[in-house]
């Protein structure tokens, strides 16, 4: 019997200066999150279906 692939996020930053989204539509399972974000500076989402605007000037670790 094969093994279920493990569930990650459709977006995973690490060590990013200036990532700004706009709308967007990512297909990811329920309870995983669409972001996970390390070492992140000036990161903003803006305009998209299943997450509320957002900018965060620096992030150490997060996940929206």
């Amino acid at each position: 019997m094969r093994k279920a692939a493990p569930l990650r996020p459709p977006f995973v930053l690490n060590d990013v200066k200036g990532a700004d989204f706009f709308r967007l539509k990512a297909q990811h399972a329920p309870n995983v999150p669409t972001f996970t974000l390390s070492d992140v500076e000036d990161f903003s989402v803006q305009q998209s279906a299943s997450l509320a605007n957002t900018r965060l000037e620096s992030v150490k670790k997060g996940k929206l």
